[in-house]
């Protein structure tokens, strides 16, 4: 147990190398992100934070099976992918790339290798989303901030592009349900309940996460108050029905049970009430979540970039999760 926490210690303070050469950082942040390293060790059973020489607007995990890592049996290769974009030229980069990650059966947590490139691929516009497509994830879509859609055969450039409606946009989801369907849109600030069609979640300017069902839409269900600025991103743990993520303009992603809403939760040296619902606060990014992803092969590993120009890939702690080692909840 303590040298995980010192392997923890040690990655945290990696993180901290050169992500500030991507913008100038708010000192508030930088305070409160130094506050976040100390108490790191407790709050993660592993975390990469792996700074990137441009700010990444996507990132996600690919629901394709993990490798065997081959040099170390106790990893294994997820693939993930991100972007970058360099103003200079005016070019795009869509980077693919398998991040190792412990296996269930880990042990002691093994010195996590920085997650590198193996696949750069070039567009000719600037790219907003980029998502596999869950029944082949040798297929991606891209979307870029041009009127076009672009699809990429194992994830090469020998795809196509399609003009799906005549202006830019952000929005970008494939259907889970029937393959080589995907809408696009303005926007990419709601979530459809993995398991129940009829309950979806929605990110607002307001500060809020906000759960509705899609029966009885002039009643929310849920009103999630956690975020302190505009929330841009939710998305439900495709392995965990009660729960989903959110991330903002206020630098965090907060992960969210609802089976917990109503609890008494008390957090932090002042003791105050922690937000109904609100399971765990990530705060290791030091300026605005641009987006994240949960892993369908690891429950509680959830990825994520910022405008600090990181990727960090991170599973909670079993302690704050409330699991037994099987997965199971304790309360179970």
């Amino acid at each position: 147990m303590e040298e995980s926490k010192k392997e923890l210690e040690r990655v945290a303070a990696m993180s901290d190398s050169d992500d500030d050469s991507v913008v100038k950082v708010n000192p508030r942040f930088q305070s409160e992100y130094n506050e976040w390293k100390k108490k790191c060790p407790f709050f993660y059973d592993f975390i990469i934070s792996h700074p990137l020489p441009r700010t990444s607007l996507t990132v996600h995990w690919s629901t394709m099976t993990p490798l065997t890592h081959p040099h170390v049996p106790s990893l294994a290769l997820h693939r993930l992918l991100f972007n970058s974009y360099c103003r200079r030229t005016r070019t795009s980069y869509l980077r693919v790339t398998n991040a190792p990650l412990p296996t269930v059966d880990y042990g002691p947590i093994p010195i996590l290798p920085k997650v590198e490139v193996n696949q750069n691929l070039v567009l000719d516009s600037r790219l907003a989303m980029a998502r596999f497509m869950p029944q082949n994830p040798n297929i991606v879509g891209v979307r870029t901030q041009s009127t076009d859609v672009y699809f990429h055969p194992d994830v090469r450039l020998t795809g196509f592009a399609h003009n799906v409606h005549g202006h830019g946009g952000a929005g970008l989801a494939w259907n889970e349900k029937r393959e080589g369907y995907i809408l696009s849109s303005k926007v990419h600030n709601l979530s459809f309940h993995p398991y129940n069609e009829w309950i979806v979640a929605t990110a607002s300017s307001d500060e809020t996460v906000r759960l509705f069902d899609m029966r009885k839409l002039r009643e929310k269900i849920y009103n999630l108050g956690g975020h302190t600025d505009k929330v841009s991103k939710v998305e439900w743990n495709p392995n965990k029905g009660s729960v989903l993520a959110s991330c903002g303009d206020d630098r965090r992603v907060i992960v969210w049970d609802i089976n917990r809403i109503g609890d008494e939760i008390l957090r932090g040296e002042s003791k105050a009430k922690c937000p109904s619902g609100l399971l765990f606060s990530h705060e290791g990014h030091k300026d605005k979540v641009t987006d994240f992803s949960w892993n369908e092969h690891e429950p509680w590993v959830i990825s994520s970039v910022a405008k600090d120009g990181t990727l960090q890939v991170w599973k909670l702690a079993q302690s704050i999760r409330g699991e037994d080692h099987g997965g199971r909840a304790i309360d179970e």
